[in-house]
This record gives structure tokens, C-alpha cells and sequence, in this order.
């Protein structure tokens, strides 16, 4: 894996873990003999599309499912990978979600305390003034088998999360923000 190459390149220690729903799957890097660089975040697609949606982890495959389903309905999404959650990529941020001007950030991990309420103050403290939206996972314990399908955060939750933020863009704002946003 590409950070493996990194620690000794860089001089930092490295960690890698799995997660706990797909735990072989082998998405996450192809390497090619590549030093990347810490703190740097993969982008796919581009400026040009209608909202940036930010992950990690198991959440840039499960939104990159999402941004094709959602091409279709000509709804287009570019994705940025974080890759790195210390530091977090914080110029890659500010970047892709200034290309696009909203965000919806995708954390598989808690709602409370999760990894998306540190993307959310990045966006706030770099000064990005377009809506931020965040959808997470419930809060529960790290859960086992198929207890994860009960709170984990869904590709329908996501797609949701898209369209209600879509939807906003075209119709102009509302009186009330759907259920959804009240938890960014």
C-alpha cells in the first residue's frame, strides 16, 4: 500500500487499518510504487461538477457507486478520498469544495465525534461559504456482522443526502432544512 511506501520516504510513522464490514477488500490503494505525499487527498472527477462529496475509508467506493448511479439523472458528483485523517488534506479540501461550491461530507463513522465533524470545522475555519451538509452513521459501538447494516451509514442514505442537497440548488433555499441537515 502507497502509505507503507511513505512512512520510510517521509520519516513518519505510518498506520493502516481495515474496516469492519469489508475488511478484504483491497479497494483502497493499487500500487503502483508511488510516494504520497501525508496530508494529500485523491480527487475524482472534477471542478465541474454539481456538489463535492468528501470521504474516506469505505465511504469514497460507496460514494463513488453513488455518483454513477446519480450521473444518470444527470446529477454529477466528484468525490475527494481524504486518504489521510492526521493531517487532515486541508488545502485539497478547501480546493475541491470551492470547485464545485457545496459539500456533502460522507463519514461512516459516528454521527458524535466522527471524522466528519473535523472536514466540517476545516471548511468553516478555511472560510468556505457554500452549504456543508454531513451524513454519518448513527451513534453506536463498532458494530459486528450484520448489526452493521442497522447503523452504518447505506449508499441510500448517501444517494438521499445528494438528491435533498441537489434539490435545494435548483428550487432555491427553504423555510426549513430537511432532517437530514439539522445533524451537520
Amino acid at each position: 500500500m502507497k502509505g507503507w511506501l511513505t512512512a520510510p520516504r517521509s520519516g513518519q510513522v505510518t498506520a493502516s487499518t481495515s474496516h469492519a464490514r469489508r475488511p478484504d477488500q483491497a479497494w483502497l490503494a493499487v500500487d503502483h510504487d508511488e510516494h504520497v505525499q501525508i496530508g494529500s487527498a485523491r480527487r475524482h472527477g472534477n471542478g465541474s461538477a454539481t456538489l463535492t462529496m468528501i470521504s474516506f475509508g469505505n465511504g469514497v467506493p460507496m460514494s463513488l457507486r453513488v455518483a454513477r448511479r446519480l450521473a444518470a439523472a444527470g446529477i454529477t458528483a466528484q468525490v475527494l478520498d481524504l486518504r489521510w485523517l492526521a493531517p487532515l488534506p486541508v488545502e485539497d479540501i478547501l480546493a475541491a469544495a470551492r470547485s464545485t461550491g457545496r459539500v456533502l461530507v460522507v463519514d461512516e463513522t459516528r454521527h458524535t465525534g466522527g471524522v466528519g465533524e473535523g472536514v466540517v470545522t476545516a471548511l468553516v475555519e478555511g472560510g468556505f461559504t457554500g452549504p456543508i451538509h454531513r451524513v454519518a452513521s448513527q451513534d453506536s459501538f463498532v458494530p459486528l456482522g450484520t448489526a452493521a447494516e442497522h447503523v452504518l451509514l447505506s449508499e441510500d442514505e448517501i444517494e438521499k443526502a445528494v438528491l435533498e442537497l441537489t434539490d435545494a440548488r435548483s428550487t432555491g433555499a427553504t423555510d426549513q432544512a430537511p432532517e437530514i441537515w439539522r445533524n451537520v
